[in-house]
């Protein structure tokens, strides 16, 4: 299998292998707002951080934060439905969304 090209070092089968998948239902980990923020979170510690001259800059400060949502909801997802907190495997509604958030 040969590879388009190249995004930020992973060949792109592997990407879209990583964020497809035939089952239906949330994904949680392989969901893919989940597996962009995942490379964009290691891209911005191990390349962007480290570049980034000024320590007031929205990549050093808060890309991050921002990132944290659709990566820890899919894991906390997961997880309540391995304990028996959560009934089903569908996507989360927005209701239920806007019920945890406040």
């Amino acid at each position: 299998m040969q590879s388009a090209g190249l995004t930020l070092g992973l060949p792109v089968p592997i990407v879209t292998l990583l964020a497809m998948s035939k089952r239906s239902g949330f994904r949680y980990g392989r969901e893919p707002l989940c597996v962009v923020a995942v490379v964009l979170y290691v891209a911005n510690s191990v390349w962007w951080k480290p570049m980034t001259v000024d320590l007031n800059s929205f990549v050093h400060c808060y890309l991050g934060d921002v990132l944290c949502l659709p990566v820890c909801l899919p894991v906390t997802l997961w997880l309540q439905r391995r304990v028996g907190l959560r009934s089903d495997d569908r996507c989360p509604s927005s209701p239920w969304l806007w019920q945890r958030s406040c």
